[in-house]
C-alpha cells in the first residue's frame, strides 16, 4: 500500500507537468524518470546490435522475446529503420562513446534535440507503434521497479546517503541524480556517467529486484565522478603503496563498501550484498581482493587506511603480479 501510495500521488503530479513521468526521492537524492522517448532509445540499440549478427559484440543484451516478436511483425512497418539508424552505434558503448551517450542525453529533452537526422527520424515515426504495442508494458514494469525502490527510500534513504558521505569521505553529488528507469540499460543491468550525474537503471533484470535493487541504485551513485574518483585515486595509491597491480580492484572496493553500508541500513532484512549473491566475490582474479577486503573493511577508518589495509592484506598474494579484469 505504501508503494502504491506513493508511486500514485508522484505520477499524478508528473502528469501534469511533463509529458515524461517523474518522481523525487522522498529525501531528495534521487530524481527518477520513467521516459518512453530514453526507453525506445535503449530498445532500438540492443535491437540493432541483435539484428548485427554478422559483427561480434561484446555485451549483448538478449531482448525479451514479446519486444523482439512486437518489432519483428506489429511494429516492423513503423520501426524498421531503427537498425539502419542506429548501425553507427551497435559496436559503441552507452557508456563510454560520448556520440552515443550523446543520443540518451538529448533525448531527455525530446527527440527535437538529436542532431543525428537517421535516428531522430526513425525513433520519431517509430514512436507511435512503439506506445500502441510495447509502452504499456514497459511503462508497468518501470512503475513496479519504481514503487519498489521509493518504498525502500522511505525509511532508509538519509541513513544510505549519510553512511555513503561519511565511509566514503565525499560529499553527495548535486542533488538530485537522475535516474532513467528503462526497459533495458546494458550488459550490467544498469550504467552511470557523470557530469552531469545520471544513472541509468533497466527494469527487466530478475536477479537484481528488493533489496538488491536498492543497493544497485547508491551503487550506480557510487559510480559519479564525486565518489568515484576517491575510490579510484585511494584504491590505485594503496596498490602501488604494495607493489600490486590489479585494474579492477577498485571496483570491488566500490561493490564491497556500498555492500556494506545497505548490509547494515538494511540489516533488519537480512541483505546478503550484491557481490556475494551474485557470485562476483568468487570470480577468477577478483577472488582475493574481495577476501583481502572482508578481512579488514570492518576494522575502521576513512577510505584511505581501509584501503591500505586491504592492500597490505593482499600483498603476500598479488604482489608483482598483474591481474586485469
Amino acid at each position: 500500500m505504501i508503494r502504491q501510495a506513493l508511486l500514485g500521488a508522484a505520477m499524478m503530479i508528473a502528469a501534469a507537468t511533463s509529458s515524461a513521468a517523474s518522481v523525487s526521492s522522498p529525501q531528495g537524492h534521487f530524481a527518477f524518470f520513467i521516459d518512453p522517448w530514453v526507453a525506445l532509445h535503449h530498445l532500438a540499440y540492443h535491437y540493432a546490435r541483435e539484428q548485427a549478427t554478422t559483427l561480434k559484440l561484446r555485451g549483448r543484451v538478449r531482448l525479451a522475446d514479446a519486444d523482439r516478436e512486437a518489432l519483428n511483425s506489429a511494429m516492423r512497418p513503423a520501426c524498421g529503420a531503427l537498425s539502419r539508424a542506429y548501425l553507427p552505434y551497435v559496436e559503441r558503448s552507452l557508456l563510454h562513446d560520448a556520440a552515443t551517450r550523446g543520443l540518451a542525453e538529448a533525448l531527455t529533452q525530446g527527440p527535437d534535440q538529436l542532431t543525428d537526422e537517421s535516428v531522430r527520424k526513425a525513433l520519431q515515426v517509430c514512436m507511435p507503434a512503439y506506445q500502441e504495442h510495447r509502452w504499456p508494458a514497459h511503462k508497468a514494469a518501470s512503475e513496479q521497479l519504481l514503487g519498489d525502490l521509493l518504498a525502500q527510500l522511505v525509511g532508509h534513504e538519509e541513513e544510505m546517503a549519510a553512511n555513503m558521505v561519511r565511509t566514503l569521505g565525499a560529499p553527495w553529488p548535486d542533488a538530485p541524480i537522475r535516474v532513467d528507469v528503462v526497459p533495458y540499460a546494458n550488459w550490467a543491468g544498469a550504467y552511470t556517467f557523470d557530469p552531469p550525474p545520471r544513472i541509468t537503471l533497466a527494469n527487466n533484470n530478475a536477479e537484481v529486484s528488493g533489496c538488491l535493487a536498492f543497493e544497485l541504485l547508491f551503487h550506480e551513485a557510487a559510480h559519479t565522478a564525486t565518489f568515484g574518483r576517491p575510490i579510484v585515486e585511494a584504491t590505485h595509491a594503496a596498490l602501488t603503496a604494495h607493489g600490486i597491480r590489479h585494474e579492477g580492484a577498485w571496483h570491488a572496493v566500490l561493490f564491497h563498501a556500498v555492500g556494506s553500508i545497505t548490509s547494515n541500513v538494511l540489516r533488519e532484512a537480512g541483505h546478503t550484498p550484491y557481490a556475494t549473491a551474485l557470485g562476483l566475490t568468487q570470480q577468477t582474479g577478483n577472488r582475493d581482493v574481495y577476501a583481502a577486503l572482508e578481512a579488514t573493511w570492518h576494522l575502521g577508518g576513512n577510505l584511505r587506511e581501509r584501503t591500505q589495509r586491504m592492500a597490505a592484506a593482499l600483498a603476500p598474494r598479488q604482489r608483482d603480479t598483474a591481474v586485469k579484469d
